[in-house]
């Protein structure tokens, strides 16, 4: 007779963070609704090298995981993160900030987030650098990306890190974190709101700062590792168009609120521009 199981692997080809190996190669199990079990249940495809497999009915580890080298997180010295803090006035996204915010604001913008101009590079002078400083306020790295006058990025120049580029830190293996995620123990009791972009994280704290905002850096950067200096806050996640379905599985993983009012009500234009919540607060 056959076994109805309550939670089945996934079958699609979405892969996580195995907790064991680190390596995204992990598939999770589903219930019977959609919904992922919580993040340690899955099995790693690195059979070989990891092994991992741990099944929701009986929470139990039927396969031995080989044991993961924990290596010690990596920090960029501090002096070379300050030194970037300058010649701000005649950067695109800076300059296309104080004109919708003004000086004073857009400065205490800046402190606050810890944002960086880089200086010294010849292919990446005058980018923004967004520092990611932890919770302890060690600086992880800085991701240095390149804006037009408009706001926006200009795409024809790829994203690097400043670990990448600048030769001190040759073989550096960053650990990422949230960006702003140093003001978390500034802010104990304040709500937290949490965006893909760090330019969405800055801008959005000018309009709602109620909340204290931060950026995940990427879809997919809402890993348990990162995510667990967030226990017991009180937390809402604010997805880009088309990243609702992921962050609200999220959401419901980690017990946190989602933001749905532009889910509910983006045109399909909206949609396909891939909108976030900057993109209302600054029209």
């Amino acid at each position: 007779m056959p076994v109805d199981f309550k939670y089945k692997l996934d079958t699609s080809s979405k892969k996580f963070e195995c907790p064991n190996c680190g390596k995204k190669t992990f598939v999770k199990y589903r219930d019977e609704k959609g919904y992922f079990a919580p993040d340690e249940f899955g099995r790693c495809d690195r059979e070989v090298n990891c092994g991992y497999l741990m099944i929701p009915e009986n929470d139990k580890t039927i396969v031995e995981p080989k044991p993961r080298e924990i290596k010690p997180i990596q920090y960029i010295d501090f002096d070379d993160a300050a030194t970037t803090s300058t010649n701000f006035e005649d950067n695109n996204l800076i300059k296309f900030l104080v004109s919708k915010f003004g000086v004073d604001a857009v400065n205490d913008l800046i402190l606050q987030y810890r944002i960086g101009i880089d200086q010294t590079f010849p292919s990446t002078r005058d980018w923004i650098i967004w520092w990611q400083f932890d919770v302890n306020g060690r600086c992880r790295s800085g991701k240095l990306m390149r804006y037009l006058a408009d706001g926006h990025r200009d795409k024809n120049h790829g994203t690097t890190w400043y670990h990448k580029i600048n030769p001190k830190y040759k073989g550096f293996e960053v650990t990422q974190c949230f960006f702003g995620e140093h003001l978390l123990p500034m802010f104990p009791t304040k709500k937290v709101a949490i965006v893909e972009s760090e330019k969405t994280a800055v801008i959005a704290s000018h309009f709602m700062p109620e909340y204290l905002w931060i950026a995940s850096c990427s879809k997919t950067g809402l890993g348990y590792h990162k995510c667990k200096v967030l226990k017991n806050r009180n937390v809402t996640l604010f997805p880009d168009l088309g990243a609702f379905e992921d962050w609200r599985l999220k959401a419901q993983e980690y017990g946190w609120s989602i933001y749905s009012h532009m889910e509910k009500n983006a045109t399909a234009e909206e949609r396909a521009m891939g909108l976030d919540i900057a993109d209302y607060l600054i029209l």
